[in-house]
């Protein structure tokens, strides 16, 4: 088996992006991670996947490994370091996947540079509009009437920010253990030492309150939501795959299934029903044949 290579490249708007490799051929799939997050996620997948496909795992700026020297304010603003890897690499067009964050990112990415890709495959995606947050009542309950969307209120948001936001300032490793112990590893947890290796990552983030406010305000349909839509989803026009654990704690499953009628294009949704939000960790042999089943069909 091939081993995963780590690298990094220096990107023309001055940030420079980690990621893995393996693989080689004429088939190149690209794997973008989600929040909270980075490509070492990846590496378990990676390392089962087909050899003859050329398989690059890339770090976001301001997670893991890459740098973070321009603050990104927009969903958009990830997307277009990626188009730039894509470029330096010579990457002339790959089948695209994108977990969680990574599924607006690479959304962003097909919207704006569709030449690049051939097939979108969207993980427990965020949504087409975004990931809504909501004020509190004085029990901690969401008032759904009462979205946020701004900075200010984002970052005093006490049940997601304001602990996260600690927990990163704290190098808190254990705090990060139990939270994804409950919502993302609560049907199969990994072995200790991977596990541990993924809670180092996260402790890397460094946008974890820009890329949320990105977040709440991405909205690539026609439609408004706490902001209007940029109407760029009308671009994506490669075939788009959606691909959803029925027991996600995080991305709820409603959430795939409403955003798949706002494509415009040959769409398909996938339910794993024994995954929750990783599926490609949960059920990961039929991920891997449905995922390799793309990418020799494109």
């Amino acid at each position: 088996m091939e081993e995963i290579k780590f690298n990094k490249e220096n990107l023309p708007n001055g940030e420079t992006m980690a990621y893995r490799h393996k693989g080689k051929g004429d088939k190149t799939l690209l794997l973008v991670h989600g929040n909270q997050s980075s490509s070492i996620f990846y590496e378990d997948l990676m390392n089962n996947l087909d050899d003859n496909i050329n398989i690059y795992a890339i770090d976001l700026m301001g997670f893991g490994d890459s740098s973070y020297k321009n603050e990104h304010k927009t969903i958009k603003n990830w997307a277009e370091d990626v188009n730039e890897f894509m470029e330096i690499k010579n990457i002339k067009k790959a089948v695209v996947v994108g977990w969680s964050l990574g599924g607006g990112v690479v959304m962003e990415l097909a919207a704006n540079h569709p030449e690049k890709v051939i097939h979108l495959v969207l993980l427990a995606s965020v949504g087409v509009k975004g990931y809504p947050m909501f004020k509190y009542d004085k029990d901690l309950k969401p008032i759904l009437s009462e979205p946020i969307y701004k900075e200010e209120d984002i970052v005093k948001d006490p049940v997601l920010m304001v602990p996260v936001l600690t927990g990163i300032k704290e190098q808190n490793l254990g705090f990060f253990t139990e939270v994804w112990r409950k919502t993302i590893f609560n049907l199969n947890e990994p072995e200790k030492e991977v596990y541990k290796s993924y809670m180092e990552a996260i402790l890397k983030e460094r946008c974890f309150l820009d890329v949320s406010v990105a977040l709440i305000n991405f909205n690539i349909t026609k439609e408004k939501s706490v902001i209007d839509g940029s109407g760029r989803i009308e671009n994506i026009k490669m075939p788009v795959t959606w691909i959803h654990g029925e027991k996600d704690l995080v991305v709820p499953i409603e959430t795939g299934l409403d955003s798949m009628k706002y494509f415009e294009t040959k769409t398909d949704f996938i339910k794993f029903e024994n995954s929750g939000h990783a599926m490609f960790m949960d059920e990961r042999e039929k991920f891997i044949s449905i995922l390799e089943e793309i990418v020799k069909n494109n």
